[in-house]
């Protein structure tokens, strides 16, 4: 796969910003994908279209993914989330 110039340079400041930074954007990546789900699951419970709640839910898991993928991006991050969740 090549990279343009623009993902190239985001993946490099990516591996440069510091364990709270990345803290903070997983964080709110996380709240973001977290909000989706509620959404889903009211429109789901007032029997809304089944069109926008699947949406909702297919936002769910794409900011989900995206906070992963961010945080397993950044060495320091994966360093620190790794020792503190074992």
């Amino acid at each position: 796969m090549k990279l343009s110039d623009q993902e190239s340079a985001l993946i490099q400041y990516i591996r440069t910003l510091n364990f709270e930074t990345m803290l903070d954007a997983c964080d709110a990546i996380g709240e973001s994908s977290r909000e989706s789900k509620r959404n889903a699951l009211e429109e789901s419970y007032e029997r809304s279209n089944a069109a926008s709640v699947a949406v909702w839910f297919v936002r769910h898991d794409q900011l989900s993914k995206l906070q992963k993928l961010l945080g397993a991006a950044n060495k320091d991050y994966q360093e620190r989330i790794s020792h503190e969740s074992s």
